[in-house]
């Protein structure tokens, strides 16, 4: 789905969804009220604002804006950080946003319908040739006008089918003997579907999945190929399959967060994490390597397998990681949990935002030399500007752009919450374009890159421009960096009656 499509249907509920104008005005009212006690003198109050302004999300946007103007430095730091929070927050739900779909078949054979289903999904879905199901049983359903995952869990029940997780090791990348301590590593950056087929096999349970988003989350049926992990005796091992539309431009998986779990007995069991040499709590995201072996816990770049050593000098058990699946991992209180009757929580993963213009100079012929024109991580230096002897206008700039973007989780462990920071992702598609003073682009402006660099913090860019004859040192030239930002989005998922492997 095109990103600019997804906020602009977004835009358009909630247009729908508007308050009367008497609400209206009692929340202005309220939003008023709470930019004015961003500066009261107690800090609980000025707190307890902050929060309510969040709830209100996107009716509070403009007064928020409008403050950042105000003399009290206290109003307009809070203000920036709530306008943060509420446009990340709406930003999460567009990119998260599912079209509908439709299947409808009336004694489709089965061969044929997956192929339609793989045509209108734009899954790679294949019937497996062990799977058990005659290709010609014929296929009847119809799911309506229902979210994209919803359509395919639908099918996927009537046709009694379930896709096989498989997960095959990478001869490219042979995992590294570790010791001290029980070490997992997980992928980075690593596409969310790296199957060149999903194939299905039969299955007579219907799987619970959370298909609400364009992210679809459920437990795997049994334990498979990346599903044997060593545990402790009071632990509940089980991977939680999750996998992205084709739609979305897809980084891959951080991290899972398990609010809640209840077993089918009622007992309530804690999310696991891996304990550290201090006797600490430590939550491991997808995406980085944690050595436990010391006081502080090492974060490094993943690679393709997950290895587990239980001992100093053991022989780690290395799987191949399928970069779909996440591992959960639960503390019972007493043996024989068979299933989870209530299972919720978040699922944190990468995504790139749709392009969208990141800085702009709204006059590059007539803005000041070596003054720095800044929007947020993006800045732009123009360092020179003359006339050829052809009469072609000259520019030469330097921009500045985030090279990393680090991410923070704080998890919470049986001991309290732990403090993580994720291995970096690189931020890199942006686009450096022209227009006139009309807004249209313009296409004859040559643009050369003399020369990059960059460390963990940034990278450096230096380029020259050269404008056609026909644009005068007079006319409106913008300069504007479009780019997709990466960012990460939170999918929250509730099952019931899971059963676990």
């Amino acid at each position: 789905m095109n990103g600019q499509h997804t906020l602009a249907a977004l835009a358009s509920l909630m247009f729908l969804a508007s308050p009367s104008l008497a609400q209206q005005k009692d929340l202005s009212e309220q939003v008023a009220d709470g930019i004015e006690k961003l500066s009261h003198p107690r800090f609980a109050v000025r707190d307890r604002a902050s929060r309510e302004l969040i709830g209100m999300g996107e009716p509070a946007l403009k007064s928020l804006k409008a403050a950042m103007a105000s003399k009290d430095e206290e109003v307009r730091r809070r203000a920036d950080s709530i306008i943060h929070v509420i446009e990340a927050r709406l930003l999460n739900d567009a990119l998260l946003k599912a079209p509908t779909l439709r299947l409808q078949y009336e004694s489709k054979p089965l061969d044929e319908a997956i192929a339609d289903l793989k045509q209108k999904t734009g899954l790679p879905f294949v019937l497996d040739p062990k799977s058990g199901k005659n290709p010609k049983q014929p296929i009847a359903l119809d799911t309506g006008d229902v979210p994209y995952w919803e359509a395919i869990e639908k099918f996927l029940a009537i046709a009694g089918l379930v896709e096989m997780a498989d997960a095959k090791a990478d001869p490219g990348n042979p995992p590294t003997p570790l010791f001290n301590g029980r070490t997992r590593v997980y992928r980075q950056g690593v596409p969310a579907v790296p199957e060149k087929k999903f194939h299905l096999i039969e299955n007579s349970n219907p799987i619970e999945a959370s298909t609400s988003t364009l992210i679809r989350v459920k437990v795997l049926p049994k334990a498979g190929p990346d599903t044997a992990m060593t545990k402790a005796p009071n632990e509940i091992q089980f991977m939680l399959d999750v996998t992205p539309a084709p739609s979305l431009s897809w980084q891959g998986l951080v991290n899972v967060d398990v609010r809640k779990a209840i077993d089918e007995r009622g007992t309530i069991l804690a999310q696991s994490h891996l304990t550290n040499g201090s006797g600490g709590n430590v939550a491991v995201p997808d995406g980085g390597q944690v050595i436990i072996g010391g006081q502080q816990p090492i974060i490094v770049q993943g690679q393709l397998a997950q290895i587990f050593a239980d001992s100093d000098w053991g022989g780690p058990e290395a799987v191949a990681r399928n970069p779909r699946h996440i591992p959960v991992t639960l503390i019972r209180n007493n043996a024989g949990s068979k299933s989870l009757k209530h299972l919720e929580g978040i699922v944190t993963a990468r995504v790139l935002a749709p392009a969208q213009p990141l800085l702009t100079v709204e006059s590059l012929l007539t803005a000041s030399l070596k003054q720095s024109i800044r929007q947020g991580d993006y800045r732009i230096e123009i360092t020179e500007r003359t006339t050829t002897r052809a009469g072609a206008v000259q520019v030469r700039f330097r921009l500045e752009t985030p090279y990393q973007t680090e991410v923070n989780f704080q998890m919470p462990g049986r001991r309290g919450a732990v403090q993580i920071e994720s291995v970096s992702v690189v931020n890199s598609q942006t686009t450096v374009g022209f227009q006139d003073g009309e807004g249209k682009p313009l296409t004859n402006v040559a643009t050369n890159l003399l020369e990059q660099n960059s460390d963990e913090q940034k990278q450096t860019s230096d380029y020259v421009v050269v404008l056609p004859k026909t644009i005068k040192t007079t006319d409106m030239v913008k300069l504007v960096l479009t780019g997709r930002r990466s960012v990460c989005v939170e999918v929250p998922f509730v099952l019931k009656n899971v059963p676990l492997p």
